[in-house]
This record gives C-alpha cells, structure tokens and sequence, in this order.
C-alpha cells in the first residue's frame, strides 16, 4: 500500500506512513484548518501533500511526493501569519490587507523563479512553482539531512578543516548567486542543510534580492541577529556581495565557536566581538585573521568577493594593511609577502597533507538497504502453490468457475425452447404490386432526371446548326420537356408540353447551371424500377431507398408511403405484405418478432408478450449486441463474456488475457470491483500476497535499488578519488603560494652573478630575451640573446655568456604581464626610463618542495613568474 504523501510502499496494515508518517486513511480536507491535510493534491493530482516540515513568518513546508514520478518533494505554500484557509484556499485576515498579500506573493512567485534559475549543488533545486488555492507554491528537491545549526548544537564548535569544507561550498554556490546581480541577504547555519549524500546546500531564498554594485538602495529590513551586518539594519543603505560575506564570516564564526557573535549594531556602538581564536584556540591564525576581516563593520573594509574570502581563509590572501579596499580587485593578484619567518600556509598543509594520509573508508550503510530487505521479505511470503488453484472461485473456493462465451444456441432468448426462425424475405420484390421484380437503374454521368415530370432520365439528341449536328439538346422522353444544353455547365428549358409540378411556370426561357435543375428534379443518380407497375425508388445512404413514383396502386402503398424512405428489409417487409414490425426472426412458441443485423452481430426485439417477459421490455426497439442477450439467459448479470461461480454466483468479465471483476459477495475481493487481473492474481489477492504484476514490480524495484546501491558506492569511491584529487590540487597551490611568499628555498644553483650582502634568489631558469624591432611600421619580439633569467628579492637580471650583464632593480619594472606570441606566452616588462618594454621567453621552472617527511614535484609556469614579480615589487 503506497503512502498517499510520499509514496512510499507501506505495509497494508500500517495507519501511518512507516516512512513520513502521514496517515495511510487520508478522509479529506477539513472545512478550516492551519495546514493542508495529508494527502491533499495540487497542480491536478500531479503533487500530493503530507506532513509539515517547517512554519515560518511567511509560508508552510509540507514534505510531499510528486505523484508520476513516485519522488519526495518539499512543497512550500505562500501561507503568511494572519491568515486563514477556508477549506484549501487561502485568505489575508487581519493584519495581512488583500494588497500587502498580493504584493507578497507574487515576491514569492519571483523568490521561485530566480532561484529555479540557478544550477549549482550547493544551491536548492526548484522543480516547479505555481498559483493554486487563491495563494502559491513552489516545489523543490527534498533535501534529507540536517541543518548546520543542528549539527553545531549536537556536536559544539567543529573542526577547523571540516567547518573550511563547509564554508568553501556554500562559497562556491554564493558565488553563483552574486554572479547573477542577487544577494541572499538571510545567510546563517539554518538556512544551510547539510544532506545524506554530503552537499552542503543554501536555501531559503525569500530574501534575496537584486542589487546595484555600489548604489544605495532601499530594502526591506530583513535581519537575523548576529549574522546580518549593520547595513541590513536600515531602509537607506549601500548593499551588495559584501553584505553576504559579512553573513558568511558570522556563519563560521558560529561553526569555529559555538557561539553565535554579538549583533551589528552592538558591536558599532562599541561592544568588541572577542576573536574567534579566543574563544577556540585550535583555529589558526590565517582563518581567526579571515574571519574577522570578513565581519568588518564598515562595508569597504570587507572582502569585496566571496574568492577573496575563500583566499584568505586558505591563507592566499591578508586583510590589505591600509584598511581599505584591495586596489584592482583581480583575482591574481596577490598579497606581499609576509614579513614573519613563519609559513602563513603551513597549517593548512599540514591539514591537507593529514587528509591525503588518512586511509580510504568503507562505503556508509545504504539508504536503500531498508527497502531492498522489505522487498526480500515481501517476495518470500509468495507461496508456490497459488498458481495450481486457478480453476477455483477466489471467492468462495467451493466450486469451479464455469465459463460464459455468450454464442448464440439459435433457441429464443425470451421462451429458451424453440429455435427461431428466419424469414425470407425477397428485397428485389415491388412493394407495390408485390409481383414485379425491382431493377436497378443508374442515370449517366452526363444525363440527369427530368427536372419537369421527375419520371425519366433525359435522353441527348445531337441537333444541327448550320447544317452541321453539334447542338445538343436533352429531351424528356415521357413528358416531351426540351433543354439547350450550353458550353460552360448551363442548361436553357425551352419546351413544356406538361407541367405537373409547375417548373415551367416558374422557369420556362431560364438559363440556369446544370446542377440546379438537377436538384429541382428531386432524384438520385441510382433508383430502383419495377418490371411491371413502373413504381420506383430512389436508393439513399445506409440502405434505404424512397418511394418516388408509383403508376398504379393496388393495395395503397402509394397512398401509405410516397415519398417515405425506409430501410430496404423494411420495403421487403411490405411487399411480403407484412408489419412493419415484423422480424426476419421469429418464435414459433412465444411469437417474438426479432430483426437480425448481420453487419453489427445484434437483435433488434420488435414485438413480444410484455406480460410474460417484462425483462426484456428495456431491450424492445434496440439493437442489442447478441452476446448479451445469450449472457442473460445464462445468469452473467454484466451481459459480457467471462467466468461465473455457479455457487456465490461471482462474476468476472474477459479483459483481453485477464478478468474484470463485476461483482461478487466476497469481503476479501469487493473492494476490488472494476479492477482487472488475472486468476492466479486473484487468488494472491484473496491471500494478501503481492500480484503476479506488483511481483514483477517489487523485482524490478529490487535489482533497480540494488544497482542504486552499487552506484552509491560507486560515486562514494569516485567521490574519495575526487577529493583527494582535489586535496592534491589544493596542496600544490599552498606550495605555490608558499613558494611565492619566499617559504620555498630554491636549490643551491650558479646564478652566473655575484649576490648582494641580504640578496636571495626567487627564480632562476633558462630564457631567451627578446627586443621590439620593427620592419616597415610592423612590430615583432626578436631574439637579443639566450641564457639565464634570475630574480632576487632585490632586482632582475638576465646573465648569457660571453654577453654583458642585463640588470634592472625590481623598483624599476613598472608592470608585467604575459603576452600571447603564437599561442607562447612572454613575459613582458615596462622599466620606468625604457621606451620599449623587454621580453622574455621564459622556461619553466621545475623544483622539489620536502612534505611531511617527503618531496614533492612543483612545477611553475610563466604566469607564476609574473605573480612573483609582482608580490616582489
């Protein structure tokens, strides 16, 4: 039995959902209640309601199921404080006006469709949204797992590592929403869920809103202490990517301490905020630093981006030493270095360098292996013995089932003792003298009836013109009417010896379209034609025919029919001299009149003894099929083939391969009426075990879960495979960065020069120096020499042999940057006092870097050498 919430199978016993636990006896909404009742449909059945998950200030989440897709769902409903429901729909009541409730929801509607426009993990999936009940709703992935509130409050202040995990993701997933001109505005650890399958997702987007980098704007003050920073507390204030990243420095402020910091506005008016070091002293001081840069009561004084944030808790960024905004804002640029002999990012490699040590774990417990032992249990309660008993009522299982084709046995369906007998009856015979034969005549293509008399076909007669027969004439052989035939489909009626309708009065001279005087003759193109009287009957659709024209009328059919249409039997009947209401069957013992259709299998009951058969009184005058009335006469109440117990009198009818039930006084099987099985299935309903079809679906369901789980475990390994990866690459830009910070020694190499008394080398490989020139106005690099390019933490020199020396303090070099040359990229550098900038194009630099006991491979780029110089300068 499937939960009407969640659709999950349930036990046939259960009262509530083992599941969601909704009740399993949904009766209906109630006239006035809060909430919707479980079991409620939405959007025209395709959603269905079950228990409440949360109520908040603005709406009602209800875990839900979308119907087709047999899938959980969360179904949030516009329902703000103040309102009612009466029945389902939704009205504003008291404080809410009617405005202020259109206002808002249609804000809910816009809340649905910006974020069902993100595609992001970490960012909750929107399915659907829409109006219902006078209010709406918005559909979204049912996201199993707890809040990071929850977590912090069952666990207290989390590791460092595990709490960068987190924050990294709702970072990345931040990102995409800044990338999109909205900010969240409500950032706090219960509005991140932290789910089964490890995501960390944002949600809860009600307060998000556009906004205009570095404009002030007007927003709704919507603030959650401790986390909102001061500007959410005013209607006139400067919002952007800034005012997230206050949020989400007070979110891992909470996640390091346990503790959530003190409030905005206290801590402008002068309450100091205690470091999070303090209060935890096993956070290091890169991410306390990070932290508190991101908490900044002044909004300039803050990371101006969600990377920057990221940075600086790696380590990769500091807080800018002028208190203000990073000049240039670009992501490659980086902090100088530190002036400290200590490694800013020797904690965090050593945490990295800890995660890629730890050994792999064993998959976790499946969410599916609940299910896949239900399914086993279920199967295994099938007993092998229910397949042998198919010959047996499933109702009462005393007498064999006895079966009903509904054939006629050629007896009388009301008497059952006579045959009936069939009449011949002679189509082809007049029905007005009813001795002559009836011809069947058709008029050309070319001719029609006389439209004057309407007794002949007109005949052609070619007449001559100017000695020459080409004109054509149509004459009436029997009334002597004359038409000119002319080009172009027109006809003129120039004679009228006869005038029996009184055509000629009105049209006698008229040139009128064929086809007119065609429908004034009132005749179809076929008609019938007796050989003796010369009666006749145009034949209409669906085998009729009427009777047109009748010369002499012995037994006053003329008088009785002309111009009536009947079905041709019904023309036989009356030549036979016969009733209309006479059969072509009949009883000989009761005297029924029957009409037998051969083209649709059905009996048509014309006249019976009502007394003695009233039950068939509904049937007289209706073509019945004939299988019904053969399923009378043998007890199947349905009137259609099937099966029937000749004992509790249960009926099934034939569906295809299976049996509808029709009825039956079994308790087990009425509340399975109308439905369609199989016997044997029958019979596993009768013994509570699953059918034939819902076997194959638990089997289905089963290999389907177990591959499920396969995947799972699957994705787990690839997902161990993919973190560590990850780790690897996070440990190699912690090298680099630590390389580029001068915490990373280069080996002891010949740098080909002298060093200065304090002169360290910061890099030293192979290089071709190159120099503008030009040719006809067209300026290309050109090689001015081939050797070594160093860098000190004092100047840069380029050293070729039997070459002078190149050398420039690093205070010179005004800019580098990387230029494509033939995909290539060149270092270039503008020295103040140089017209032209200098060139290079530098190799690579590959150096080991010891780890925990180990060396690693580092390889820097070009691209790191600009960051270099520009860290040293």
């Amino acid at each position: 039995m499937f939960c009407p919430s969640c659709n999950a199978n349930n036990p046939k016993s259960a009262s509530s959902c083992q599941v969601c636990g909704s009740p399993m006896n949904v009766t209906g909404p109630t006239t006035v209640s809060q909430v919707l009742p479980a079991g409620t449909k939405l959007h025209g059945g395709d959603f269905s309601v079950g228990k409440v998950l949360g109520q908040g200030g603005f709406g009602i989440t209800y875990l839900g199921s979308e119907t087709r897709l047999r899938r959980s769902v969360a179904i949030k409903e516009f329902f703000p404080q103040g309102c009612v429901r009466q029945s389902n729909t939704v009205q504003p009541s008291g404080a809410v006006t009617p405005v202020a409730f259109q206002s808002c929801r249609k804000e809910f509607l816009e809340e649905a469709r910006v974020v069902a426009g993100f595609r992001h993990p970490g960012i909750v999936k929107i399915h659907t949204f829409f109006e219902e009940n006078n209010t709406a709703y918005m559909v979204m992935e049912f996201l199993k797992g707890k809040t990071l509130v929850e977590h912090v409050e069952k666990r207290g202040a989390l590791a460092e590592n595990e709490v960068i995990g987190y924050v990294e993701k709702i970072g990345e997933a931040l990102d995409v929403v800044h990338r999109a001109g909205r900010i969240h505005r409500d950032i706090k650890p219960e509005n991140i869920i932290l789910t089964d399958d490890r995501r960390a997702v944002l949600i809860d987007f009600g307060s998000a809103r556009e906004f205009a980098k570095g404009k002030t704007s007007r927003m709704t003050a919507m603030v959650t202490h401790g986390y909102a920073p001061l500007e959410q507390y005013g209607e006139h204030a400067k919002f952007g990517v800034f005012t997230d990243i206050y949020a989400l420095g007070a979110t891992t402020y909470h996640l390091l301490t346990g503790q959530i910091p003190y409030t905005a506005p206290d801590r402008a008016s002068g309450v100091s905020l205690p470091p999070p070091i303090k209060v935890n002293t096993g956070i290091s001081p890169v991410v306390n630093d990070a932290v508190m840069w991101a908490m900044e009561i002044k909004v300039d004084k803050r990371p101006q981006s969600v990377g920057e944030f990221l940075q600086a808790l790696s380590g990769a960024k500091t807080r800018p030493t002028t208190g203000g905004q990073r000049k240039g804002g670009s992501s490659t640029q980086e902090a100088p270095p530190v002036s400290t002999n200590v490694n800013p990012h020797e904690s965090q490699i050593q945490r990295v360098v800890e995660e890629l040590n730890k050994p792999a774990s064993p998959p976790p417990p499946s969410k599916h292996d609940a299910r896949i032992g239900e399914i086993k249990t279920r199967i295994t309660t099938i007993p092998s013995s229910v397949s042998s008993q198919t010959n047996l009522c499933p109702a009462c299982r005393n007498a064999d089932l006895v079966k009903i084709t509904g054939e006629p046995t050629g007896r009388c369906p009301l008497c059952r003792t006579a045959y009936l007998q069939k009449r011949q009856l002679e189509e082809s015979r007049c029905p007005v003298c009813r001795s002559g034969g009836l011809q069947e005549r058709t008029v050309p293509a070319y001719l029609i009836f006389c439209p004057v008399c309407r007794v002949v076909p007109l005949q052609a007669e070619r007449r001559k013109k100017m000695g020459m027969p080409v004109d054509l004439w149509w004459v009436c052989p029997h009334c002597k009417a004359e038409l000119d035939v002319i080009t172009g489909g027109k006809a003129k009626l120039v004679t009228v010896p006869n005038d029996p309708f009184g055509v000629g009065v009105k049209h006698q001279g008229q040139t009128l379209a064929i086809a007119e005087w065609k429908a004034m003759s009132a005749r179809s193109g076929t008609y019938l034609e007796c050989n003796q009287c010369t009666a006749q009957l145009d034949v209409a659709e669906g085998g009729r025919a009427s009777l047109i024209r009748v010369a002499s009328d012995p037994y006053g059919i003329g008088k009785a029919y002309l111009s009536k249409t009947l079905f041709r039997q019904a023309w036989a009947k009356i030549a036979s001299g016969l009733p209309l209401t006479a059969g072509n069957l009949f009883c000989p013992q009761c005297k029924a009149e029957l009409n037998h259709q051969s083209s649709d299998s059905t009996l048509n009951l014309l006249q019976f003894n009502e007394t003695t058969y009233a039950w068939a009184k509904p049937w007289q005058g209706k073509p019945v099929p004939i299988s019904h009335w053969y399923s009378a006469i043998s007890g199947k109440r349905s009137l259609h083939p099937g099966l029937l117990c000749p004992n509790c009198k249960t009926e099934f009818d034939n569906a295809q391969a299976r049996f509808l039930l029709h009825s039956t006084n079994s308790s087990a099987l009425t509340p399975h009426v109308k439905q369609v099985y199989s016997l044997e299935d029958w019979h596993r309903l009768v013994a509570g075990v699953p059918t034939s079809i819902e076997e194959k679906q638990l089997r289905d369901e089963l290999s389907r879960l177990e591959d499920m789980r396969q995947k799972e475990h699957k994705q787990f390994r690839e997902s161990q495979k993919q973190q560590r990866a990850q780790a690897e690459t996070r440990l190699t830009e912690l090298l680099r960065q630590s390389f580029l910070a001068g915490f990373v020694p280069l080996p002891t190499t010949n740098v080909g020069v002298a060093l200065k008394q304090g002169e360290t080398v910061h890099w030293h490989s192979q290089a071709e120096k190159l120099k503008v020139r030009s040719v006809q106005g067209q300026q290309y690099w050109d090689t001015d020499g081939i050797g070594s390019l160093v860098v000190t933490n004092q100047r840069i020199y380029f050293h070729a042999p039997q070459e002078s020396l190149w050398q420039k303090p690093l205070g010179k070099v005004a800019t580098a940057e990387i230029q494509r040359v033939s995909s290539k990229p060149i270092l270039v550098l503008q020295i103040d006092g140089l017209q032209k900038p200098i060139g290079f194009d530098a190799a690579g630099l590959q150096i080991t870097v010891p780890v925990d006991g180990q060396t690693r491979a580092l390889s820097l780029t070009v691209q790191d050498l600009v960051r270099l110089l520009k860290s040293l300068r």
